[in-house]
């Protein structure tokens, strides 16, 4: 089995089947962001599977405890079943933690990276940007910025920029960015209403505006890094309106993804593409591309745009400078 042969509806035990020449990750780290719930969980679990250590963010302690158990359960269930998976038994235990971190904090995020690299001083093989909100009222983070520009961009820069070096210094160098379809409803993006423009405030163009950024985030990181030090990068399109907690933040969309859930993807099958993307070679699934349902896809017009993706750097560089070391700054202002 190869991507090819993969759909929208293939879960992470066929991409896990399909990527097989690319196991055991045994000897590799990986960080995922967002793993206490919907795809996340599912993403943890295919790659602990796969024997890569683990480390999913929570925004508490409980959250993440009872984030383990479902992982932990999931990751079994793949080891038993997967044919690729199964021919590699005895499995060694499974290895997977958690750090506590809000991505909607810049001082959060950079505490909950160093409790990260404290523990694990070793080399970052994939970082995997999964968490974001979608939906929500007009709310500004901790920092004073528009919440979906927070937590799906804004947060997720600060975190990759302090990893960077880690990333960079690994065998694998594969950053992962979860976007969606909906990058391309923003046929540009509009910096005056990025930050915390209330006026006009509409919650899908805000989440349009994240999502768009979550591209450019990766298209960048690929332009600056992938020639010079080797870096891959993919954004991801996991599948539409799938039921996960993402659509908890009012009950308008908490109905309409319900309503939608018999012809949406299973968590497992949005997860898939994530999984695709983290384990395939730079020849199945070359650096700066954008997958939907497993498979290399075209993004918008805007999104193939360089001049506001280095816009969209400079300023989130200017937003988080505070916040970074100096290895972390001295790479994302070159």
């Amino acid at each position: 089995m190869s991507n090819q042969q993969l759909s929208s509806r293939s879960t992470c035990a066929q991409a896990l089947e399909a990527f097989g020449s690319a196991l055991p990750l045994t000897s590799s780290r990986v960080l995922v962001t967002g793993a206490t719930a919907g795809i996340g969980i599912d993403t943890a679990a295919a790659l602990a599977a796969a024997g890569a250590a683990v480390t999913f963010t929570a925004r508490s302690d409980a959250s993440a405890a009872a984030a383990l158990e479902q992982i932990t359960a999931i990751a079994t269930q793949l080891q038993a079943t997967v044919p690729k998976l199964v021919a590699l038994a005895p499995h060694s235990p499974l290895k997977i933690d958690h750090v506590v971190l809000d991505l909607g904090s810049l001082a959060s995020v950079k505490a909950g990276v160093e409790a990260f690299t404290s523990k694990h001083p070793e080399p970052l093989d994939i970082l995997i940007n999964n968490a974001g909100v979608f939906g929500m009222p007009h709310t500004l983070s901790k920092d004073g910025y528009e919440m979906h520009f927070a937590v799906n961009h804004l947060g997720h820069f600060l975190l990759t920029s302090l990893l960077l070096p880690a990333v960079l210094a690994s065998k694998h160098k594969r950053i992962v960015n979860l976007s969606s379809v909906s990058h391309t409803t923003p046929s540009t993006l509009n910096f005056d209403d990025l930050l915390k423009r209330e006026r006009s405030y509409l919650a899908l163009h805000a989440y349009g505006n994240s999502k768009l950024c979550n591209v450019y985030h990766a298209n960048e990181l690929h332009r600056r890094f992938h020639d010079a030090q080797g870096l891959s990068t993919v954004s991801v399109h996991p599948g539409d309106m799938i039921s996960t907690s993402i659509s908890r933040q009012r009950l308008l969309w908490r109905f309409v993804f319900f309503l939608a859930s018999p012809f949406t993807k299973s968590v497992t099958q949005g997860a898939s593409t994530t999984v695709v993307a983290a384990l395939a070679s730079e020849s199945v699934i070359p650096s700066s591309s954008y997958l939907i349902d497993c498979k290399v896809t075209p993004t918008s017009a805007a999104a193939r745009l360089q001049e506001p993706a280095v816009r969209l750097w400079d300023l989130s560089v200017e937003l988080v400078k505070q916040y970074l070391t100096p290895e972390a700054l001295a790479l994302v202002s070159n």
